[in-house]
């Protein structure tokens, strides 16, 4: 196979006269009876212009003879010879295969590229997962007891003890968000429960109901992304499953956020139109555990959106410059900060964020 060509470390679109390298992923036939398959395109689209993605690709040729001859790799394989055909300027096509193998270990009800995009990463990080103990009991978190929950201390040496020993890939250390969950009752303790996950998940009917309650004179405008994470962190209250009281409150903080930090904007009623202002440089310092600060801001790189066709389609940034991918064609949108205004049309699904520098 041909070495892939393309680095985006070295794109230059200025000295390209704005040629965009890629191609759109296409998907030619059904799959499963699927007649628009544009939400897988469109996620496998913008996944592969992320940066640590393209470095990996790249990484894969070096050692092409062991992902081919070991069948423990199959989705690795597939995405690789995707990626690559990719990179190398042809117009690659997605097959029917890795739809159809997320589908035989995953129950995809819905056809979004929310959900396809997280079994993705997450059948692709435990393909290339390489623990460093491979004996470590990773079940040892859920079998806790309350007095050991109820100390932040151990808990928290606890699960970066598991993160070190058990989670070893190159999508654990590039989307990995590492959560600080904190549980009140006023009838029981606090208790503490670090977690990770791939992708944020915000419901924008709950939040927008939320911020309309609080804040009447805002009911005409859009929810923000600020608002959002304002409500996944903010108080939830639920059921304790102790005492049974219903005044338990919950409290999320991120203590590492990841590097790449991919958002899924869900909602039951769509508008197909942008219900949400995100901005191109995001700075999540608001929201990190009390004491944790970040330097750096994340940088819009790409989104995933939905038109009133029903189609999902990618807008890109490359180098300051913004790509749209749609369906079996590509344009150029304009400059990343003069042209933004393009990439709030349609109603975003899936923004993907990286950490500058």
């Amino acid at each position: 196979m041909q070495m892939p060509f393309f680095n985006m470390a070295n794109f230059n679109p200025k000295v390209n006269s704005v040629k965009c390298p890629f191609k759109c992923i296409m998907t030619r036939n059904n799959i499963n009876g699927i007649n628009n398959p544009s939400f897988i395109n469109s996620a496998l689209q913008s996944f592969a212009c992320i940066k640590c993605i393209n470095l990996w690709i790249n990484n894969l040729y070096q050692h092409a003879y062991q992902i081919n001859s070991n069948q423990n790799m199959q989705l690795t394989k597939e995405i690789f010879k995707l990626f690559s055909s990719l990179y190398n300027g042809q117009i690659p096509d997605s097959s029917n295969f890795i739809y159809q193998y997320l589908n035989k270990h995953y129950i995809i009800n819905q056809q979004d590229p929310y959900h396809f995009l997280f079994y993705l990463i997450q059948l692709l990080h435990d393909e290339n997962n390489r623990p460093m103990n491979l004996n470590y009991d990773a079940t040892v978190l859920n079998r806790q007891s309350i007095e050991n929950r109820r100390n932040k201390t151990y808990m928290r040496n606890l699960f970066a003890q598991f993160l070190q020993q058990s989670q070893n890939s190159i999508f654990s250390k590039n989307f990995f968000n590492i959560l600080g969950n904190k549980f009140s009752c006023d009838n029981c303790q606090d208790t503490f429960n670090d977690s990770y996950r791939y992708i944020i998940k915000f419901p924008l009917d709950e939040y927008r109901n939320y911020r309309n309650m609080v804040f009447p004179y805002k009911t005409n405008t859009n929810i923000t992304l600020d608002d959002c994470f304002v409500c996944y962190t903010g108080e939830n209250i639920k059921q304790c499953l102790a005492c049974g009281n219903f005044n338990y409150k919950t409290y999320t903080s991120f203590f590492s956020p990841a590097n790449i930090l991919i958002i899924a904007l869900i909602r039951k009623n769509h508008s197909f139109k942008c219900d949400i202002d995100f901005p191109i440089k995001f700075n999540i310092n608001n929201y990190l555990e009390i004491g944790r600060n970040i330097n750096k801001y994340y940088i819009l790189k790409a989104c995933v959106s939905l038109n009133n066709q029903g189609i999902y389609f990618s807008d890109i940034c490359m180098n300051n410059y913004w790509f749209r991918f749609y369906l079996q064609n590509f344009i150029l949108l304009g400059n990343a900060f003069n042209d933004i205004q393009y990439i709030h049309q349609f109603e975003p699904q899936l923004l993907f964020y990286e950490i500058e520098g």
